[in-house]
């Protein structure tokens, strides 16, 4: 079997057990979900979530890692022993310091990085800084992009 077949029926394989007939009009109506699982590790969804515009509601919320559970350790110590780590577990309700960080009720969440620490200025951020360098060099027919002044 030459290595080409082999990957295209493991592709085969693996969209067929992901799709279903009727999920087609629904997954041509909203592609977002598709991408992010086709390109999962690809290092595009910055990218996606600027060129989609939909940066003010999904990059202000929080960080999320991994669910712990109290038995697990870290660095020898179990979770329920060391306050500094437990500090970022949501509690039995999802929230951290009675914030809602997480979208789920669910306890032993770790936040990365808390919501009210992230930030994203539709008129500014959709753009990115146009170097001084090239500004200069076009005697004046080049603006710097809104908020980059």
């Amino acid at each position: 079997m030459q290595f080409t077949t082999w990957a295209y029926s493991i592709f085969e394989r693996s969209i067929s057990d992901y799709h279903q007939k009727d999920d087609v009009d629904a997954e041509i109506k909203n592609p977002y979900p598709e991408k992010s699982i086709e390109l999962m590790f690809e290092n595009n969804r910055y990218a996606d979530i600027i060129r989609w515009k939909i940066a003010e509601t999904v990059l202000p919320k929080a960080i999320v890692g991994a669910k712990f559970t109290a038995s697990e350790a870290n660095n020898g110590v179990t979770l329920n022993a060391d306050p500094a780590f437990r500090a970022w577990l949501t509690d039995a309700n999802g929230k951290l310091n009675g914030v809602q960080e997480y979208g789920y009720p669910e306890a032993d969440i770790r936040i990365i990085e808390k919501s009210d620490t992230r930030r994203f200025n539709p008129a500014k951020d959709y753009f990115y800084p146009i170097p001084t360098f090239e500004i200069a060099q076009s005697n004046g027919n080049i603006k710097q992009n809104p908020g980059w002044q």
